[in-house]
C-alpha cells in the first residue's frame, strides 16, 4: 500500500498534465466551470476547479472534510443556544447535522455532496435507516436552515431556551448515532 501511495503524486501529475494536453477534455471541463460560475455555484478559481474535476474523489478526504466541519458547527450550536441565542444556535445545529449526512452522502455515492441543505433529501441519498423520530428531527430542523441568512421569521426569535436546548438534546442523540454509522462504515471500505 504504501508502495501505491508513493506512486500517487506522479499519477496526479500526469492526470494534471492531460488534462492540459487534451482539449477535449479540457474544454468539457472549461464549459462546466464557465456554467457554474455564471449561475453562481462556485466561486472557485479556474485552477482549483480543473484539478477538482480532472482527480479522482477521495471518500476519506471528503467524509473527514465534512465531518470535521460537523464537529466544528456542533460545539458553535451547543455554546451559542447556552448563550441564549436560539436563532444562530438552531441555524448551526441544522448545519452540524447537514454536514454530518454530507459526509454519509460522500461515502454512499462515492461522489461529493449534494448542494442543497434539505436534511430529509440528504438523508435519502445515503441509504440510512432512520426512525420515524429521527426522520421527524431532521424534518423540524429544516425550519432553521435558513434563519441565520434571512432572520426575518418572529416565529424563530420567539423560540424559549428549553425548547433549543431539546433540540440540542435530541438532535445529539441522532448525531451520535450517525457517526457511530459513520465509523462503521468506514471501517467496511
Amino acid at each position: 500500500m504504501k508502495d501505491l501511495q508513493g506512486l500517487l503524486p506522479g499519477l496526479e501529475d500526469d492526470i494534471r498534465a492531460r488534462l492540459e494536453e487534451t482539449s477535449e477534455e479540457k474544454m468539457l471541463i472549461a464549459g462546466k466551470y464557465k456554467e457554474a460560475w455564471e449561475r453562481g455555484r462556485t466561486g472557485v478559481v479556474w485552477e482549483v476547479w480543473r484539478e477538482k474535476e480532472g482527480m479522482r474523489f477521495n471518500v476519506q478526504t471528503q467524509v473527514d472534510y465534512w465531518r470535521t466541519g460537523s464537529d466544528q458547527d456542533w460545539s458553535v450550536a451547543v455554546d451559542l443556544i447556552q448563550r441564549g441565542s436560539q436563532r444562530h444556535g438552531l441555524f448551526f445545529l441544522h448545519l452540524a447535522m447537514e454536514k454530518l449526512l454530507k459526509a454519509h452522502v460522500c461515502l454512499a455515492t462515492k461522489d461529493f455532496p449534494p448542494k442543497f441543505h434539505n436534511l430529509l433529501l440528504l438523508r435519502s441519498r445515503t441509504g440510512l435507516d432512520l426512525s420515524v423520530n429521527a426522520l421527524e428531527l431532521l424534518g423540524r430542523l429544516n425550519a432553521f436552515c435558513l434563519v441565520g441568512r434571512y432572520p426575518d421569521d418572529p416565529v424563530i426569535e420567539t423560540i424559549p431556551p428549553h425548547v433549543a436546548q431539546r433540540y440540542v438534546i435530541e438532535a445529539g442523540k441522532v448525531r451520535t448515532w450517525l457517526l457511530q454509522e459513520l465509523s462503521q462504515l468506514l471501517k467496511i471500505i
